[in-house]
């Protein structure tokens, strides 16, 4: 029923899920983000399930983004050390509910791709995940940020949404002009799998670390 690639996707946030349910309880920053690999996980089957029975899938998104920006905006303002950057990421998140809520009845419908707010929500998530990489980068010079789960998310979540904004001006451009979309929809896949990755790797980390702790 499933592509190869799509199994390969669900194996890497399967794996990432697992790994966090083992920290979960210890890494009270991360945990919305494990929330957010069981629900990828529940969305992205039931999307298949709605594009092959229902030939549209539009409206899991326009549940799953919303739900999606909330764990995020929860997970940033974990991890933001500032107050005006909690309280940027606090207010936007809030703006972001009311927009989904608006675009969804008023914009362009729950029958059709929600492809404006998920356009918003990558600017959002860029501009976040741009701050938390300043903000690791400004570590003490003797902290391998390299080896900050923190650093590690905020790689992927920069990394993928950049990508991500790209790949929708490229698919429009693509499908309005009858080029194939065959080789970027590939690309788009392995972005996925590099951030979920990159995601799983943070988990992992913080396992380690967690290990490290008790044996101490």
């Amino acid at each position: 029923m499933f592509p190869p690639a799509f199994i390969v996707f669900l194996a890497i946030v399967f794996l990432a899920f697992i790994v966090g349910l083992l920290i979960y309880k210890q890494q009270i920053k991360i945990r919305p983000l494990v929330i957010l690999m069981g629900l990828t996980i529940v969305s992205e089957i039931t999307s298949v399930f709605f594009a092959k029975y229902y030939r549209n899938n539009s409206p899991v998104y326009h549940c799953f983004n919303p739900l999606q920006i909330v764990l995020l905006g929860c997970f940033f303002y974990k991890v933001f050390e500032k107050k005006i950057l909690k309280d940027f990421v606090l207010y936007t998140t809030i703006g972001m509910i009311l927009f989904a809520i608006i675009s969804t009845i008023f914009i362009e419908g729950i029958m059709e791709f929600p492809t404006v707010f998920l356009n918003v929500e990558t600017l959002v998530l860029i501009l976040w995940s741009a701050l938390l990489f300043i903000q690791k980068l400004d570590a003490p010079s003797d902290e391998n940020v390299f080896k900050n789960p923190v650093f590690v998310i905020s790689i992927g979540v920069l990394w993928f949404n950049l990508f991500s904004f790209v790949f929708f001006l490229l698919y429009s451009y693509m499908l309005t002009n009858k080029i194939s979309i065959k080789t970027i929809s590939l690309l788009h896949f392995f972005s996925n799998y590099i951030y979920y990755g990159l995601i799983l790797v943070a988990f992992i980390m913080y396992r380690s670390s967690s290990r490290y702790e008790r044996c101490n």
